[in-house]
């Protein structure tokens, strides 16, 4: 990664525990912050501790003493009662609860490394397990009160970090396809990773298949995993293999690393989702092209672009590229209305020639000469991660006076 300036800042965040990492310049990759220096103590309790005769709140330590003080308050599961919009009461105190994990992210952030002023975070990527215009919404709006802007936030799930984590590992070990077995209490996952086409930016596809749970005893527990990774890569060309989670740490495993290194390398970590998501944040920020687009339910498949005249030439001005989230989009631009009363918009497959297009009609819209209509366009998230367009009329100055008309229109991608 390339030396530049400020902090980027990545985050995997679940209801019972929280990593972070950063990437400054200097660095060649990622680093996690650690609760312990010097070990590997990753997984920071997504808990705020409330010490006897104080209402500051403070963060566990790293054996979780403060928790079983019985004179120590302290509050769980933070995302799950943010997104319940819960209000918690302690003693005569009452906290909303996204105001608490807003509190739990700042003192997170306090953690890395040479991070004086958050004015320094180029940008945040925060990895979750599933996304939806819901929690998008929470995120973007708790890291604002912390003067962090929400153009500065971005949101992945499991298939994108894995994505951004597994292309940006030495050439050797993206050649071909990847695997991540995800292992948490019992319950078995893969991600299977692919690429598509030979000219940059590749596809990057992402299959999430659920295989099982694995059994308690170790024995038992190593051949089960050997049949599923078996059945997985069976006739499967995998330059790599990884492994995450607390069920596949413990070193009972034997049969199941002859079957996973036999023609690949194979890696296990604690921390592969919090470093793509770095890697991700990186990316994001320098808006420059990283050689590969992963695409999923939630990311826009076309570029979203207006057909406007510039200098009596046409061309296209983009609203919103393809492999953006569709539950982040937020575009707007102003233009002079020559011709009919319509806005037209493109949507275009990279590296296609051809486009879908999308005529929005401005009915009622007041008689005026040739670019004599100043127009605002905005593009913007919907529910459910629905395009949706809202188009104004501005007027031109006191020559014609805006009349106030809009028009709102959604679109199918």
């Amino acid at each position: 990664m390339a030396n530049q300036k400020g902090f980027y800042i990545g985050i995997d965040l679940n209801d019972d525990w929280t990593q972070i990492g950063y990437y400054t310049e200097g660095m060649q990759e990622p680093e996690t912050v650690s609760l312990v220096a010097g070990e590997e103590y990753y997984r920071i309790p997504t808990v705020l501790c409330q010490m006897p005769g104080t209402k500051a709140f403070c963060l566990m330590d790293s054996q979780g003493e403060r928790a079983r003080r019985e004179d120590v308050a302290y509050l769980d599961r933070l995302l799950g009662r943010s997104l319940g919009g819960e209000q918690i009461t302690l003693g005569a105190q009452e906290y909303a609860a996204p105001k608490l994990l807003s509190l739990y992210l700042k003192k997170l952030l306090r953690m890395v490394p040479g991070l004086s002023e958050f004015s320094q975070i180029q940008k945040i990527a925060i990895h979750l397990k599933r996304l939806d215009d819901k929690v998008v919404r929470l995120f973007l709006e708790l890291l604002e009160p912390l003067g962090i802007s929400r153009e500065d936030v971005t949101l992945l799930d499991d298939g994108e970090s894995f994505c951004h984590f597994a292309m940006n590992q030495p050439r050797e070990l993206r050649q071909y396809d990847n695997v991540l077995f995800v292992c948490e209490g019992d319950r078995l996952s893969c991600l299977y990773l692919t690429k598509q086409g030979k000219k940059s930016p590749v596809t990057v596809d992402i299959t999430e298949q659920v295989l099982g749970e694995l059994p308690k005893e170790a024995e038992k527990r190593d051949g089960a995993f050997a049949g599923a990774v078996s059945r997985v890569l069976k006739g499967k060309l995998v330059s790599a293999a990884y492994l995450t989670g607390e069920g596949l740490e413990g070193g009972w495993m034997k049969e199941a690393l002859t079957v996973l290194c036999r023609g690949r390398r194979v890696f296990q970590g604690r921390n592969l989702y919090v470093k793509g998501a770095c890697y991700g944040s990186y990316l994001q920020a320098q808006k420059e092209n990283p050689g590969y687009l992963y695409f999923s339910e939630y990311k826009l498949k076309r570029d979203i672009l207006l057909r406007v005249h510039d200098a009596q030439q046409v061309r296209f001005h983009a609203l919103a590229e393809a492999g953006s989230s569709r539950y982040e989009v937020s575009a707007s631009c102003q233009v002079l209305l020559s011709g009919e009363p319509e806005i037209e918009v493109w949507l275009k497959s990279p590296g296609s020639s051809e486009a879908g297009i999308r005529s929005l009609k401005l009915t009622d819209l007041p008689a005026r000469p040739d670019r004599m209509t100043r127009l605002q366009v905005e593009l913007y998230a919907g529910e459910a991660g629905r395009l949706c367009f809202k188009v104004t009329d501005l007027g031109f100055g006191s020559w014609y006076p805006a009349s106030g008309r809009e028009w709102e229109y959604k679109i199918d991608e």
